[in-house]
């Protein structure tokens, strides 16, 4: 992320904050955070609120301060990324098995590999195929498939 990006960002949480420190005293309290979750649609418990609290309040001060409203988001993001990420992996998923098996075989690859422009031989279907295969049935089932993706999207 760049300087000006995470200013971008910062500037957007900073607003966000001034929305719900109704008071403007620099703080989230717990009638604000009370107000600041009904706003998005959900109506916590007492016990849920102070939970809540006691979880973004790191300093333990009894309010919310910036930077911990700061933090909660960035936590709150990086969870939504990674459950974005499993969604986008599951369609792609879908994508190659085209008969809806939970497998793909060399056959699926090579016809999902053609439909998005990347026409490979047999060989090196068949190829692909034993590298993420982990058990040696000659498909690729969900659980293979995300593996190799996610150890060649870290190389």
């Amino acid at each position: 992320m760049s300087k000006q990006q995470k200013t971008e960002w910062d500037e957007r949480i900073e607003e966000a904050f001034s929305i719900f420190d109704r008071d403007r005293d620099g703080k989230i309290s717990v009638d604000e955070l009370r107000y600041l979750v009904r706003e998005i649609g959900y109506n916590p418990t007492e016990n849920e609120l102070r939970d809540l609290m006691k979880y973004a309040d790191k300093n333990k001060s009894g309010v919310i301060e910036i930077n911990e409203f700061k933090r909660l988001l960035q936590e709150q993001d990086k969870k939504l990324m990674k459950s974005n990420n499993r969604d986008v992996l599951k369609r792609a998923f879908q994508v190659f098995d085209r008969d809806g098996n939970g497998k793909i075989d060399a056959k699926e690859l090579q016809a999902a590999m053609k439909t998005l422009g990347d026409t490979l031989t047999d060989e090196e279907c068949n190829l692909m195929i034993k590298v993420a295969d982990t058990n040696s049935d000659g498909k690729i089932d969900y659980m293979e498939f995300i593996d190799f993706i996610s150890s060649n999207s870290r190389k």
